[in-house]
């Protein structure tokens, strides 16, 4: 799946309600977090010539904003502007093929304007992914707060009906992305409590303390060795788990609240998504 990211330049232009940059600091943030987390995923931005060409307040155009000291706004908001443009690159014409996100300053018709909005768009892309090895190799992207298991890919090939099922198993994730390490840090000291909350959520998640050996799964990870970056492979019991379409279903998810080395503590771990491994 190849994703092209468009700037949409129309949103930098100046409106009745936003009648110069001064306005506009908030938005600027918004998109920020959109452009950091592209260049993590090493996907760029794309945006068209006439950008600079664009008003963004009356008779001031985003060039003279930029680097001819015109216009109002802030100069912390005008630095950021242009590291983000930076990062980004300009475009000819998208890529025939590519699936497109519509990326804008502030609210803007068809687009999306925030980090949030951003990676939910990537999960609808995801969800309609119906090859399964098409669907792990993107999914990486779509779920932030997750680390997935180095062999996640070898047991999701046998997922029955995987296209039927693939909305399922990204709306579950998502739950698992955005909720796990808080309902983690909110209720480790009883996480019966915790997977009450996902139970609720979902159908059913449940501990699975009998067959901890069959459960280790492998992830990789970074430590600082002598100064430099050194992956390592670390296995990790991942006993809780999801189910999915019935709470007798073979479909599971399973998975751990976080660990200290794998995420650094701040993700939560996904061991195998498909059939229990006994």
């Amino acid at each position: 799946m190849q994703v092209s990211n468009i700037l949409v330049e129309e949103s930098f232009r100046f409106t009745e309600d936003k009648p110069s940059m001064l306005y506009r600091g908030k938005e600027i943030d918004a998109l920020d977090g959109i452009v950091d987390y592209c260049k993590s995923i090493n996907e760029k931005i794309k945006f068209a010539d006439d950008l600079y060409e664009v008003y963004v307040q009356d008779k001031v155009m985003l060039a003279d904003y930029l680097y001819a000291g015109q216009g109002d706004g802030h100069e912390d908001d005008k630095r950021r502007i242009m590291e983000m443009l930076s990062k980004m690159c300009q475009y000819e014409s998208s890529q025939d093929g590519d699936t497109t996100i519509l990326i804008s300053l502030g609210e803007y018709p068809e687009c999306v304007s925030c980090f949030c909005e951003y990676i939910d768009y990537r999960r609808f892309i995801l969800s309609g992914i119906l090859n399964v090895q098409e669907y792990e190799e993107f999914m990486h992207s779509c779920f932030p707060n997750s680390c997935f298991a180095r062999n996640i890919l070898s047991e999701m090939r046998y997922i029955e009906d995987f296209s039927k099922n693939v909305k399922e198993i990204t709306d579950s994730l998502s739950v698992l992305d955005d909720e796990a390490l808080k309902l983690y840090k909110e209720h480790r000291t009883n996480l019966k409590e915790a997977m009450d909350i996902l139970t609720a959520r979902l159908i059913e998640c449940s501990p699975d303390p009998a067959h901890v050996s069959e459960l280790l799964f492998p992830f990789m990870y970074e430590e600082q060795m002598n100064g430099e970056n050194v992956t390592k492979e670390k296995m990790v019991v991942c006993s809780p788990h999801l189910k999915l379409i019935r709470r007798d279903s073979n479909l599971r998810i399973y998975f751990e609240w976080c660990d200290k080395d794998v995420g650094k503590g701040e993700k939560v771990l996904i061991g195998r998504i498909g059939r229990h491994p006994y």
